[in-house]
């Protein structure tokens, strides 16, 4: 909707995109995903490449068949979306378990992984169990420049198109609550954000889940959260990041 004239615009941004997804998706399989997953491997692997990150959506379940087949050629640090956990199995997630919504598997980090830089151990490449890792959860906190959805806090002037200071996916409480359950989950957290309004929202989020837990349970040196992209940051946002 533009935010001037009040009238809709037929543009979908951010969340509002996940209306289309059934449509878009439809009569795609896993099967497809996983004959995609496997060229996209060799090819990496062809070319000298040991090791791949992926964000790959609702794939989890195709990694894992891949990996117990001994089909994976090199390692895979996947980090599957914090929504993936309520997909069930046979449409691509497998963090939660399917018989029970409270109980979430924990990270799949092989014997010698370490989350600790100061205790990495050396992986067996030999061995299939170090192929696949998955130790991280995304979370999308805005949009990105390009749709003009990455949320800033200051607002862009009005004889540019929409006036529009771009768009928080998540309220404050409900990113809190996210970063809570990933912490107590065991799983480190990869933050999509591009404008530094959402940068803030994040920042205050992971100060007010540090200063509220257990002191020895999140501390950041081990924890380690990740921030992606930081487009757009203020010299008040990095002194942040630093006391963090």
């Amino acid at each position: 909707m533009d935010e001037i004239s009040g009238l809709t615009t037929g543009v979908l941004r951010e969340r509002a995109v996940e209306l289309m997804l059934p449509v878009m998706n439809k009569g795609r399989t896993l099967e497809e995903k996983r004959k995609f997953i496997i060229e996209g491997l060799n090819l990496c692997a062809a070319a000298g490449l040991t090791s791949v990150q992926t964000n790959d959506e609702t794939s989890i379940s195709v990694y894992k068949q891949l990996q117990q087949e001994e089909l994976l050629p090199l390692r895979v640090f996947l980090t599957p979306n914090y929504d993936d956990i309520t997909v069930l199995e046979e449409n691509g997630g497998l963090l939660c378990n399917s018989s029970s919504e409270n109980v979430i598997i924990p990270p799949l980090r092989p014997l010698g992984f370490q989350q600790s830089t100061s205790s990495l151990t050396p992986l067996d490449m030999s061995s299939q169990d170090s192929r696949l890792i998955i130790e991280r959860l995304k979370i999308y906190s805005d949009g990105s420049l390009g749709a003009e959805t990455a949320a800033m806090r200051v607002m862009k002037p009005l004889e540019e198109q929409g006036n529009q200071k771009g768009v928080l996916i998540h309220s404050r409480s409900k990113l809190l609550t996210m970063i809570r359950n990933a912490s107590a989950w065991n799983y480190r957290l990869e933050i999509h954000a591009i404008g530094d309004a959402a940068a803030e929202q994040v920042l205050d989020a992971l100060l007010e889940h540090v200063q509220t837990s257990v002191p020895c349970d999140r501390r950041m040196e081990v924890w380690r959260p990740v921030l992606t992209h930081c487009q757009i940051l203020g010299e008040d946002l990095l002194q942040k990041m630093k006391s963090l």
